[in-house]
């Protein structure tokens, strides 16, 4: 009688710890999988209030701004890159990706909306 309840006490955690080790490795992809799309998310808010902020100086002024990183209310996330590939006058593109995510996004003034890049 001793014997299986030392046994009950040594089998009960082993099942419990395998059962936990079995639900920790079909949820981790899951998780991976939202954390990238969050970094994704951010690097796209980014870009649109970049853009958001190009226009609005661009409504006022007629012109797009030569350096769009000094607008009034634009601040960037950390790890998040965003370049301005083109700007003249009337048009610009940037683009912004962020360290850990999958995806590079590109906006284009001449269609006022964000695109996602093949990764």
């Amino acid at each position: 009688m001793e014997r299986e309840k030392i046994g009950d006490r040594l089998i009960e955690p082993l099942v419990i710890g395998a059962a936990m080790i079995l639900l920790a490795t079909i949820a981790f992809p899951y998780v991976s999988l939202h954390r990238t799309r969050g970094f994704n998310e951010r690097a796209a808010s980014d870009l649109q209030h970049l853009a958001s902020a190009e226009e609005a100086y661009f409504r006022a002024n007629k012109i797009y701004a030569a350096d769009p990183f000094k607008l009034a209310g634009f601040m960037e996330s950390s790890e998040v890159t965003i370049k301005v590939s083109e700007i003249t006058p009337t048009s610009f593109r940037a683009v912004a990706r962020h360290e850990r995510g999958d995806q590079t996004f590109l906006w284009d003034s001449a269609t006022k909306q964000i695109q996602a890049l093949a990764p």
